[in-house]
């Protein structure tokens, strides 16, 4: 019995739509305990869309992540955002359809986020120093994303 948690159809769906309207990254995350404050890096994946609806039938078949609202409505349109910010699912959902992103760029941001989230092996995301390796992923990742950000310039 396979380990998959999706069909082939669900996981070529789920690689194009992060491929064509998502994004594959890390995020700062920030901590407060008492009088400590701390910042994180967290694996992220998640689509952006006005379409309410499109997310939600994106989200039964990733069976994961939460869908809400974006903020204010920007030029007029209110915006939903689904995430998985979780690190055990993000690499996961990424080790499952990383063969069915379709570009180059999307393939490399999960093989690094993947990679990221196999040195900070689960769970210890907050308690250990960050290596020399997983800020060079993450400088990476941002370079990659603003990259994609400016139309390919």
């Amino acid at each position: 019995m396979s380990s998959s948690h999706y069909s082939e159809t669900e996981k070529a769906i789920i690689g194009w739509t992060l491929a064509t309207k998502g994004y594959i990254s890390l995020n700062w995350k920030f901590k407060r305990t008492g009088e400590n404050r701390s910042f994180f890096l967290c694996p992220v994946i998640g689509i952006i869309s006005p379409d309410y609806y499109f997310l939600d039938r994106f989200d039964k078949v990733v069976k994961c992540g939460n869908i809400r609202h974006k903020g204010l409505p920007k030029y007029g349109r209110q915006d939903y955002i689904w995430q998985v910010n979780k690190q055990e699912e993000v690499y996961r959902i990424l080790k499952e359809v990383i063969p069915y992103l379709p570009n180059k760029e999307k393939i490399k941001l999960a093989e690094l986020v993947m990679e990221f989230c196999e040195l900070r092996k689960y769970g210890t995301l907050k308690k250990k120093p960050y290596s020399d390796r997983e800020k060079e992923i993450a400088v990476e990742i941002t370079a990659i994303n603003k990259k994609n950000r400016r139309g390919g310039k």
